[in-house]
């Protein structure tokens, strides 16, 4: 969305790389990612506003981070040549370690979504937060528009051992959520764009859910 199709990214666990020539070369983009990132983080997801230069990631399974205070989400405004961490503003609602981004640019509205921290929103570009639902182990987003969209869960057992922790979704860019009829555990979703089609990747192999349209 930003700069495309030169402009790219790739992220390799603790690194978030950068082509502006359509994958020809890539360079290591920079800020206070390095080396704060490391340690055992990665980088998961990245959203940018449409036309915009800003964007934000989201970054995974940190320690060092979080002892500094900051959170989960790093956010850019130069396209994505420099990244900085989003500081935790004490309401505890931004995630320590957050699964997905997403931001819509219908709505305004910037989501993440927290292994800790359940899902949350920012109506203010990343500067303040509000739970949308408490439960944890939120994943992924996936959207077929800017109005319909889902968020996957990692917490289900499936094999009827544990909690049935079911998927969200949106008909309204985010919102307002609801519950699905989808309960499998799954990474990182995907919406084909103009259709009614979602798809989940999963290890289970018992007790799938069914379509969450």
């Amino acid at each position: 969305r930003v700069g495309a199709p030169n402009v790219g990214f790739v992220c390799v666990t603790d690194t978030i790389w950068r082509t502006n020539d359509g994958g020809v070369t890539w360079i290591v983009a920079g800020g206070n990612l390095y080396p704060t990132l490391l340690n055992g983080g990665y980088v998961n997801d990245i959203t940018f506003e449409t036309g915009g230069m800003t964007g934000f990631a989201s970054v995974q399974g940190n320690i060092v981070i979080r002892a500094q205070g900051a959170t989960g989400v790093l956010k850019t405004v130069d396209g994505g040549v420099t990244w900085t961490f989003i500081s935790q503003t004490g309401t505890g609602s931004l995630p320590d370690s957050a699964a997905g981004i997403y931001y819509n640019n219908i709505t305004n509205l910037l989501f993440a979504s927290g292994l800790d921290s359940g899902l949350v929103v920012s109506r203010t570009g990343g500067s303040s937060w509000t739970k949308i639902d408490t439960n944890t182990f939120y994943t992924g987003f996936a959207f077929i528009d800017d109005g319909i969209g889902v968020v996957a869960t990692q917490n289900s057992n499936t094999c009827g051992a544990g909690i049935i922790h079911y998927w969200l979704h949106t008909f309204d860019g985010g919102q307002t959520w609801s519950r699905s009829k989808m309960y499998v555990e799954s990474w990182q979703p995907m919406g084909i764009a103009h259709t009614t089609t979602f798809f989940a990747s999963t290890a289970h192999f018992c007790g799938f859910g069914s379509s969450s349209q």
